[in-house]
């Protein structure tokens, strides 16, 4: 529970209390970290993932509400992927499995997510060995990836 709460309600409390102001002041960025893992399910890592998928959907869709409504307030997803953090041990996490070109640095991606904000993208996934995985899930089977990635997970 302790996901659902800092993931979710706490990104949407915060969002709809800036919000307002934003859109009335008629500017605004508001950069969301979803992750990867928010593209598809992950057993063993399902409530994570299905935050970030959470995040991931609301920022999309809030963007274009915000395009629509001409407030001018950009909203930018960043969506890395495996970060070398302190995460696993928090999270009890120790069983992360993803290849070694698959990781970045977490100060690579610190610096990429506000410049992905200041280019107005929509969604950005940092790392060529990201982006690939990115576009792979899209054309997968979901049953397939969820098996493939249940069988990497496993603890």
């Amino acid at each position: 529970m302790k996901q659902v709460n800092s993931n979710p309600n706490s990104l949407v409390t915060l969002t709809l209390g800036i919000l307002p102001t934003m859109a009335e002041n008629r500017w605004g960025k508001i950069l969301n970290v979803s992750s990867t893992a928010g593209l598809q399910a992950s057993p063993y890592f399902t409530i994570y993932a299905a935050t970030k998928a959470f995040v991931l959907l609301l920022s999309e869709g809030l963007r274009k509400e915000l395009i629509d409504q001409n407030t001018h307030v950009r909203v930018t997803c960043l969506c890395p992927g495996p970060t070398r953090t302190e995460f696993a041990s928090v999270a009890e996490a120790d069983c992360m499995s993803a290849p070694d070109y698959m990781w970045m640095e977490s100060e690579e991606v610190v610096k990429i997510g506000p410049k992905s904000l200041e280019d107005n993208e929509s969604v950005c996934i940092p790392g060529a060995s990201n982006k690939i995985h990115a576009s792979t899930v899209k054309w997968m089977p979901r049953s397939v990836l969820t098996e493939m990635l249940g069988r990497m997970n496993k603890p």
